[in-house]
């Protein structure tokens, strides 16, 4: 067979961007600079040129492109200068400084080779579903990911293979950059399809060492979207990964904290442990096709939940022009009890069928709670406001003054009536898409913060005591001092 054009229609479809104006969107496309013609897929953001505006990088199927923020909802393509044009079959993007020098580099994830030949009646099988075998990801051959370090001159050097994290036998779809082990140096973990995931873990030289199967976490299955959450607060952060039909979800709770020694050598380092079924999110997830998730307190008691939304990969034998749509999924955490699928007990909406494929969160209407947008395939995006009773809340917006403006990499740890949460900005990238990096906290009925602790990116440690509540607030590094 033959590579599949990569050259969108004539006449289609533009990347669009839309201005939030106090819940109320408006199309601002045509003057942004970004009405491109792409088969575009994911997103990625981050200040690349550290001049305080967020930059955007878009990957498609075909060339990807970065967009340098001018201002102004102004945008100006500057893939060629900065060398970072990757051409093939992009899955996610994501940036990161785990070198820490002040830049954030590039992760791009490519997934395969797609040729067609044409021939839509040959079929396989794949998960004991019977497959066209131009569906079938397991009938090509994987694409190696480019790992983008930024020069801090406008440029960036292509340094995948050199480090050993091109994972050239996966066929990535998202990454993320999280510090796993808590020694200050964020490490990358990578989602496959039909192939093991892979961690690599940060050996604080800006080198990485590939610990997927020692930390227990290849998973084999079909990974897709990712979250990054305290999940069952024992102060490290966990993975969450979704999958395809026929296959539980994994809840992998990081076992960094609470190892027990007389069980385990303290050399053994940092692993993980499946707890999906334990904690109530395996069977629940096998009829499903599971795309992009977050784990977030929706109701702001103090307890992370989890969202994932779905979407199948077959046609639909009523209509095979159209894929099985499926209904997205909210589930509530009882702590110390697991978790429980909301249903249309949230809404009318978590009862809808989508083809869905992409999830963020973020406070669209600036009430304080968590509002959800959902991309669907061959479909509109969904905007799902959140009005349901809530707590009180706390939202932290870093920043700072010369490199790494916006933070990427620093973990807060804040006290609030009597619980600890954490959280680490810029850790989980869902499915093809950038969480916010301005942070959201549930509090419950606490009435204000006990302490704040912010380990920022070079080491540096802010604290702050009795903060109130119902509040968004910007922190540079001096706060406090």
């Amino acid at each position: 067979g033959q590579a599949a054009s990569a050259t969108p229609p004539a006449g289609g479809p533009t990347h669009r961007l839309f201005r939030n104006d106090a819940g109320h969107f408006v199309d601002v496309t045509q003057d942004s600079g970004l009405a491109v013609r792409d088969f575009g897929l994911g997103v990625a953001v981050g200040d690349i040129d550290n001049d305080g505006r967020l930059d955007l990088y878009l990957s498609n199927y075909g060339k990807n492109r970065l967009f340098r923020n001018l201002g102004g909802l102004r945008f100006e393509d500057i893939t060629d200068q900065a060398g970072v044009g990757d051409t093939g079959f992009a899955g996610g993007a994501v940036f990161g400084d785990p070198d820490r020098d002040g830049d954030l580099d590039l992760y791009v994830c490519n997934y395969l080779d797609f040729r067609w030949d044409g021939d839509t009646s040959e079929e396989s099988a794949a998960g004991g579903y019977s497959l066209p075998f131009t569906l079938n990801p397991s009938s090509y051959d994987p694409q190696a990911n480019r790992y983008f370090r930024n020069l801090g001159d406008g440029r960036f050097e292509e340094v995948s293979q050199a480090l050993g994290i091109d994972d050239p036998q996966g066929k990535s779809l998202s990454a993320t950059f999280v510090d796993f082990n808590e020694d200050g140096w964020p490490d990358l973990y990578v989602l496959n399809d039909v192939s093991k995931n892979s961690y690599f873990e940060n050996r604080g030289d800006g080198s990485f060492e590939d610990r997927s199967l020692s930390s227990l976490s290849a998973d084999y299955r079909g990974a897709m979207g990712n979250a990054i959450g305290d999940m069952d607060a024992d102060g490290d952060l966990d993975l969450f990964i979704t999958h395809w039909i026929a296959q539980e979800n994994g809840v992998f709770a990081n076992r960094w904290r609470d190892r027990d020694p007389a069980e385990v050598p303290t050399d053994r380092g940092l692993y993980f442990a499946d707890m999906a079924e334990m904690v109530g999110l395996g069977a629940a997830s096998l009829n499903f096709v599971g795309w992009g998730t977050a784990y977030c307190d929706f109701d702001l008691n103090g307890v992370l939940d989890l969202v994932v939304v779905n979407g199948s990969t077959m046609p639909s034998n009523q209509d095979p022009s159209q894929l099985v749509a499926q209904r997205p999924q909210l589930f509530w955490q009882k702590e110390g009890w697991g978790f429980y699928e909301m249903g249309s007990a949230a809404g009318s909406c978590w009862s809808q069928v989508w083809n869905a494929r992409g999830l963020a969160e973020g406070d669209l209407d600036g009430d304080g709670d968590l509002d959800f947008v959902v991309t669907t395939n061959y479909g509109p995006v969904k905007i799902l406001r959140n009005e349901g009773p809530t707590g009180h809340w706390f939202g932290l917006r870093l920043r700072q003054p010369e490199i790494n403006r916006f933070a990427v990499g620093a973990r807060i740890t804040l006290t609030a009536g009597g619980r600890r949460q954490v959280a680490e900005v810029g850790a989980g990238t869902s499915y093809l898409c950038h969480r916010p990096l301005t942070l959201t906290f549930g509090l419950g009925t606490a009435m204000h913060i006990e302490k704040l602790e912010v380990n920022w990116p070079d080491g540096a440690v802010t604290t702050l005591t009795d903060l109130d509540v119902d509040q968004t607030l910007t922190l540079g590094p001096d706060a406090g001092k």
